[in-house]
């Protein structure tokens, strides 16, 4: 079993800041304002599975998501100028993932 030897705190007031940051840095930095989901389904984890290294993922915690989904979900509960709710968080989440693959890739293809 794995075990930190200590637990630490997020921040929240940090992580916004961070998550704003990288975002502008993204749009400054890279000129990316948009970004096309030329894929839709990706893996993941159940979250009971996520952060448990007791056992290892077996095909029964291995579940399937949609970008096209979340990104659909978010549009539609916001569309009425309505804020986002905590629920809402694990539609984020992969979007901002995929954000990172799309970013990573678009750099190894300019230096190449």
């Amino acid at each position: 079993m794995v075990k930190s030897k200590c637990q630490r705190e997020l921040d929240l007031k940090a992580l916004k800041k961070w998550i704003i940051d990288l975002l502008d840095a993204v749009e400054d930095d890279l000129g990316i304002e948009k970004v096309t989901l030329s894929n839709d389904y990706y893996w993941t984890l159940e979250s009971s599975s996520k952060y448990n290294f007791n056992s290892e993922p077996t095909n029964s915690n291995i579940l399937v998501g949609q970008l096209y989904d979340d990104l659909d979900f978010l549009t539609s509960a916001t569309c009425d100028g309505e804020s986002l709710t905590r629920a809402q968080l694990c539609h984020v989440v992969p979007l901002l993932g995929y954000l990172d693959y799309y970013v990573n890739e678009k750099i190894y293809e300019d230096r190449s």
